[in-house]
């Protein structure tokens, strides 16, 4: 509380911009940039072991989207809205 007895409030920290979706095709450079870039946004280990000595590999979120074979456009597609750490 501030001096007259008000609620003071606290300063928000700014925070980092989210990296975009990975959306195939992509290239093995630019795969390997999101990634890290993806760890660091999280400030997690994009690789690390747990305590039975398994090593764990970040999986970041990312999509693919197809077309149709008569070539119409779709937004239809996977996509993995979370990471994840899967085994190696």
């Amino acid at each position: 509380m501030g001096i007259t007895g008000t609620p003071v409030p606290m300063p928000i920290p700014p925070q980092p911009e989210q990296p975009a979706l990975l959306i195939a095709p992509f290239e093995k450079d630019e795969a390997k940039a999101k990634w890290a870039a993806w760890a660091q946004y999280r400030q997690i280990d994009a690789e690390r072991k747990n305590s039975l000595d398994m090593e764990l590999v970040l999986i970041r979120p990312a999509g693919f989207r197809w077309e149709p074979r008569d070539g119409r456009r779709t937004d239809e597609g996977l996509f993995l809205r979370r990471e994840r750490l899967v085994c190696r």
